[in-house]
């Protein structure tokens, strides 16, 4: 869908309005003239935040909500919060998203976040406020499953578990 007026507008010769666009012309794929077409950074948005960033196979998660849009929403609200350490995956192979690979990609990690900040000033300021928000809010590495610090631990009980061994 994000094609279509670039492409019907370069069949027509119409031009096209003086904002980026997302799309691009591929009348010369449709055609069969070119087998792909080069595109820049696509961004994924949730309303005016930026989740995602994709460039030809990998997608790097930049940040995300400190809730899912299906469970009820925390007391402060659903937060969009910067991901401390971007993952990385490689969606042609691992389309699931499964197996994050920034730490061994660390220069496509750096190339798509050069790239959406050189994207950024031609957004809307709503987007870039957003952004910037977003940016500003601290969080903290935890790996899925970890833990809480200690001090956020729940109190322990101690249980003793008496084994009865029969002989």
């Amino acid at each position: 869908m994000l094609d279509l007026l670039p492409t019907f507008a370069a069949i027509s010769c119409a031009t096209l309005p003086g904002q980026p666009l997302d799309g691009i012309n591929i009348w010369p794929l449709l055609t069969g003239e070119q087998t792909s077409i080069a595109r820049d950074v696509l961004l994924y948005f949730d309303s005016w935040n930026i989740q995602c960033a994709r460039l030809g196979p990998w997608k790097l998660h930049m940040a995300r909500y400190n809730a899912f849009p299906w469970v009820e929403e925390p007391p402060e609200g659903r937060i969009n919060l910067p991901l401390h350490r971007p993952e990385l995956y490689n969606v042609e192979l691992d389309p699931e998203e499964g197996y994050e690979c920034g730490t061994a990609h660390p220069d496509i990690v750096a190339n798509i976040q050069q790239r959406v900040m050189a994207m950024l000033p031609s957004f809307p300021s709503r987007v870039q406020a957003a952004w910037a928000d977003t940016q500003a809010r601290i969080s903290q590495y935890r790996p899925a499953g970890a833990l809480p610090e200690p001090a956020q631990q729940p109190a322990r009980v101690n249980v003793n578990i008496h084994r009865h061994v029969s002989q």
